[in-house]
């Protein structure tokens, strides 16, 4: 039996931001009835560390396919392996879908300055600078979502393209398995369900444990294009900040991910 692991984030609010986080299969392509295995990862050269997680770290864990939506969270087991066990039943695409609890966290003020720079969340730090608070330290709600595309079988389907309602989600316009290496493809960035203009989208990939990042911005349609240039793993990922209405944090911090491969 092929497993597939899917990786997570612990649970426990860490110091500083855990850098990217999405969801990594061992096979994208499995043979329809198999289990996914599903286990935890978080990094930032799309290879990563195993990190603890726990159920109530995360809001919302979905499966979705042509058959329509599975609630995954009350299958969510705490530790570092094999936290859910999903059987993808039907032939097609399926699309895994996690978010995680708003968590607090603090960074020191020049790594939140640096952070907000490599990020171009150049509206944040232009707040900062007006109201006197580079110096001050970046206390934030941090919250992850990622989506994470498999494929059952060889009938591929429009599941791939669907949104499901993250306030930052990443869609691509058609279904990567109907795509190949050397393919040109386009993902749209959401904000609170509309384009986000001006994002600063990095699109990764790795194939045998070599790693290459690409950075693009969005157009006010809220699309990037990227070349599908090598077989392997490939993520797109994405940061948004916007000022937090909670005596707990000035900022509130999302971060996705959409990842696929073959």
């Amino acid at each position: 039996m092929i497993k597939v692991l899917v990786f997570l984030l612990l649970s426990v609010a860490p110091a500083s931001l855990p850098g990217s986080v999405w969801l990594m299969p061992w096979k994208f392509s499995v043979a329809v009835g198999d289990k996914a295995l599903v286990t935890v990862r978080a990094g930032n050269d799309l290879t990563g560390e195993p990190l603890d997680v726990k159920r109530e770290s995360v809001e919302k864990a979905e499966h979705h396919d042509l058959a329509g939506v599975t609630d995954m969270r009350p299958l969510l087991k705490d530790g570092t392996k094999n936290q859910l066990e999903e059987v993808l039943s039907r032939e097609g695409t399926h699309l895994l879908a996690l978010k995680s609890v708003s968590e607090p966290v603090s960074m020191p003020a020049e790594e939140f300055n640096v952070f907000l720079k490599d990020h171009a969340l150049d509206d944040i730090f232009a707040q900062r600078e007006k109201t006197g608070t580079l110096n001050a330290e970046g206390k934030q709600l941090y919250s992850w979502s990622s989506k994470l595309l498999l494929q059952a079988g060889n009938k591929k389907d429009d599941t791939a393209i669907k949104s499901v309602g993250f306030p930052l989600e990443i869609v691509p316009e058609r279904n990567p398995y109907m795509a190949k290496a050397g393919d040109r493809m386009r993902f749209k960035i959401f904000w609170q369900g509309k384009p986000l203009f001006g994002a600063k989208v990095r699109v990764w990939s790795n194939k045998e444990r070599v790693t290459s990042v690409q950075t693009i911005y969005t157009g006010k349609d809220g699309v990037i294009e990227t070349q599908l240039s090598n077989d392997g793993t490939w993520m797109v990922s994405v940061v948004k900040i916007i000022p937090a209405k909670s005596d707990k944090a000035d900022w509130r911090t999302y971060q996705a991910s959409l990842v696929f491969g073959w």
